[in-house]
């Protein structure tokens, strides 16, 4: 494991611009809402599941190879019939960092095939999506850098592109500013060894395919979210995250293939709710 520690500090800048690299998560979180639509309004609890475990392999000195299983069940509980569904997403995003020769300068190419399914579990051409991402980052002095690229998803809605910026800033030797906007947003205070403490926003746009019988071909997901956090360091690498916020704008829209119309569901300011468990690495 030593070597693997190693191998990550030839690539300070991952996915997320962020100055740790997580090698396995486990994560939960829950919220409640009041669902608004046209005509009706109604409870939903929203519950995530998530676990993810990374592996590097170095190529060469030039180029790191990262590649990451994760799984993913969101379920919705409603009055709706329309909402209440248990959905599934296996992703296996692969990574290829290269530094340049002016080593200022990195990139990261990363592919990302995923399954987004309703439930059971359906693995095939209708719940397949295929996205990925192009980041360059620039090391201006030793405690800053800025990061720009694109992400791209082949939704079930359509084509996504996502234009990304960002900055890793060790403003003190206690307070780290990372993050990749508008995908995610992070400002971390040291308070000791054991705690840390801070901010986070976090974006997000998805879809999940629906059954066939249902009375949509997709659900899409937006939502945006305000967190306070605070990260307990069990051990020097094991990591205990509590986060607790709102959801500033969440929406539930179903869709259909063909041009009718499909109910949307809107959420403003609920409460939201998670913990996890972390194997963190700091570069």
């Amino acid at each position: 494991m030593r070597k693997i520690f190693i191998l990550f500090l030839f690539f300070p800048i991952l996915l997320n611009a962020q100055p740790y690299f997580d090698v396995a998560s486990i994560q939960t979180s829950s919220s409640s809402h009041t669902l608004n639509n046209d005509t009706n309004k109604f409870p939903l609890s929203v519950n995530w599941l998530t676990a993810n475990f990374s592996l590097p392999l170095k190529l060469n000195r030039s180029n790191l190879f990262i590649t990451t299983a994760g799984y993913e069940q969101f379920s919705l509980e409603g009055k709706s019939s329309e909402l209440t569904q248990t959905f599934h997403s296996i992703h296996l995003p692969m990574t290829l960092l290269h530094t340049w020769k002016d080593t200022t300068w990195n990139t990261s190419f990363t592919f990302i095939p995923k399954i987004n399914s309703y439930s059971p579990l359906q693995i095939n051409e209708q719940t397949f999506q295929a996205g990925g991402a192009l980041i360059a980052s620039h090391k201006v002095k030793p405690h800053f850098r800025y990061s720009f690229g694109v992400y791209y998803n082949r939704e079930f809605f359509g084509n996504y592109f996502l234009p990304l910026a960002g900055i890793e800033w060790k403003a003190t030797p206690r307070l780290y500013v990372f993050g990749l906007l508008p995908n995610k947003f992070t400002v971390d205070y040291k308070i000791n060894k054991a705690f840390h403490a801070g901010f986070v926003y976090k974006g997000l746009t998805t879809s999940f395919r629906y059954k066939p019988s249902s009375v949509a071909d997709y659900l899409r997901i937006e939502e945006g979210q305000l967190k306070l956090f605070t990260d307990f360091y069990i051990t020097k690498t094991i990591v205990l995250n509590l986060e607790g916020g709102i959801i500033v704008a969440r929406s539930y829209e179903l869709q259909n293939k063909t041009p009718v119309d499909h109910p949307e569901f809107n959420v403003r300011e609920s409460d939201f709710f998670k913990i996890g468990l972390f194997y963190r690495v700091w570069l």
